[in-house]
């Protein structure tokens, strides 16, 4: 378990690129985020747009229907 934990300690010393390591997986972080959150608002907004063309569809068929209706009662 020792010599497992050395090389734990070995492999991520600041002297073998730790730090750098660290900073890539931040910025990748990071850029995953900001690509993340950009999707999201991209698949909202296309999601509402959806939605209102669907409400406008039931809306006219509902219109569609009373005017037939109304035609019918005549």
């Amino acid at each position: 378990m020792h010599a497992f934990l050395d090389d734990l300690a070995y492999r991520y010393s600041s002297q073998n690129g730790f730090e750098h390591m660290r900073d890539d997986f931040f910025q990748n972080w990071q850029s995953f985020q900001g690509s993340f959150e950009e999707e999201s608002g991209a698949l909202k907004q296309q999601r509402k747009e959806v939605s209102e063309e669907r409400d406008k569809i039931h809306h006219e068929r509902v219109r569609m229907v009373n005017s037939l209706e109304d035609k019918g009662k005549h």
